[in-house]
């Protein structure tokens, strides 16, 4: 039965493909024998040839393609990384180069400026005897040098005020010591009999009111430093500080001047000079026309009519000096000029009125040109900064602060 089988059987050729309709035509023409297996059909059948050049029809699968992008990626990244950094090395090695180059010009540089400044100094550049550096070693020590003086000087000076501050006031004190122990034999001869051997109930009226009337240590040293700070404005020439110091000085001494008593015709007095040298006129003004009014007050209790008499004297010359400075310094030449020339016509027999001629002489003087203006205006603040006369009141012919202001 196999020749027969073989009789039968149609062979494929290599040309053709494989189906499903062959394959099923091929079982339908075999015999059915048991001893037939599907291997003997299996070798009967033939299969194409895929070393030959056909078209496909395989597709690759999507995770195939994207493996596939990736590899391409991965490759063309390592060669993008390479090239990087060959072109790093690349700079890398161009800027050392460059560096080595800056540094060698910079080495030559430096070698031939530390030659040239050897030959001009005899020394090396980077030593402690380059000139800027001892110029820099002795600037700082110097530097603290002079804060050490300014600050010792600021304490010397502060030291050196308190120490006027408590001369003032110790000498003062014993001013007043004395004054009192003056007032005291006065008042004990006052008290003591007369002749008849009987009180003099006058005398002991006088001493009472004597002893009532005792002026505290603290407005006689008002007093001192007014004048004094005074005269040291003039001293300083108008120092703004000195200025500030003596005015707060001469209305401490006006504030704590008891009422209706010589010390405050004297604290007002000192002040009015005291403004009219610093160019405030008026307000000194005011202050004489308040010391002439103390005086009007004082007249008959504290003060004789011939002490009063000259105290409104020496207050008028005070008054017509700062009046006349005023004119001259706001340029009111015509009417200064007029004014001298009205005073001058009058005729005084007193010494204050002698004053006043003399002083409107000068000023004729130098209306003429024949004398300076300078000169006149010093004649009168010594006028200005003379104190007022107290001393026919002391009785002793001195005076009643112990200083000499009639200095200019």
């Amino acid at each position: 039965m196999l020749p027969n089988f073989k009789q039968q059987q149609q062979p494929f050729t290599s040309d053709s493909t494989i189906d499903d309709h062959q394959f099923e035509q091929v079982r339908l023409d075999a015999p059915t024998s048991s001893k037939v297996t599907f291997v003997s059909v299996f070798r009967d059948l033939t299969f194409p040839d895929f070393d030959q050049e056909s078209d496909s029809d395989y597709v690759p699968l999507d995770e195939e393609d994207r493996h596939e992008n990736t590899e391409s990626e991965e490759e063309e990244d390592d060669t993008s990384s390479e090239e990087l950094f060959d072109r790093y090395q690349e700079e890398k090695e161009n800027d050392e180069d460059a560096e080595t180059k800056n540094k060698y010009r910079w080495e030559k540089h430096s070698h031939q400026a530390d030659v040239a400044f050897r030959k001009r100094f005899g020394c090396a550049i980077d030593t402690r005897a380059h000139p800027e550096k001892r110029r820099r070693l002795r600037r700082n020590p110097t530097r603290y040098q002079v804060y050490k003086f300014v600050l010792t000087g600021v304490v010397i000076v502060y030291f050196v005020q308190l120490a006027l501050v408590y001369s003032a006031m110790v000498t003062w004190r014993e001013l007043s010591l004395k004054s009192k122990y003056m007032e005291g034999d006065r008042s004990t001869d006052l008290v003591q009999l007369n002749s008849n051997g009987h009180r003099d109930d006058v005398s002991l009226r006088l001493a009472s009111q004597s002893l009532q009337k005792q002026i505290p240590d603290y407005v006689r040293t008002g007093l001192h430093l007014c004048a004094t700070l005074s005269r040291r404005v003039v001293k300083s020439k108008h120092d703004a500080k000195v200025t500030q110091h003596a005015l707060r000085a001469c209305d401490i001494a006006v504030k704590f001047a008891p009422k209706r008593s010589r010390e405050a015709i004297e604290a007002h007095g000192l002040r009015g000079d005291l403004l009219s040298l610093i160019s405030r006129f008026d307000s000194a003004d005011e202050d004489y026309k308040a010391a002439r009014t103390l005086v009007h007050d004082v007249k008959g209790s504290d003060i004789n009519p011939q002490v009063a008499r000259t105290l409104l004297q020496d207050i008028d010359l005070k008054t017509l000096v700062n009046h006349w400075t005023q004119l001259y310094k706001t340029k009111r030449f015509k009417e200064l000029r007029r004014e001298v020339k009205a005073l001058a016509v009058q005729e005084r027999q007193t010494g204050e009125a002698r004053a006043m001629s003399e002083l409107t002489a000068h000023w004729l003087s130098a209306f003429k040109q024949k004398k300076r203006v300078l000169d006149v205006l010093t004649l009168q603040r010594r006028y200005t900064l003379r104190c007022l006369n107290f001393e026919a009141l002391d009785g002793d012919g001195t005076s009643y602060d112990g200083l000499d202001m009639r200095v200019a």
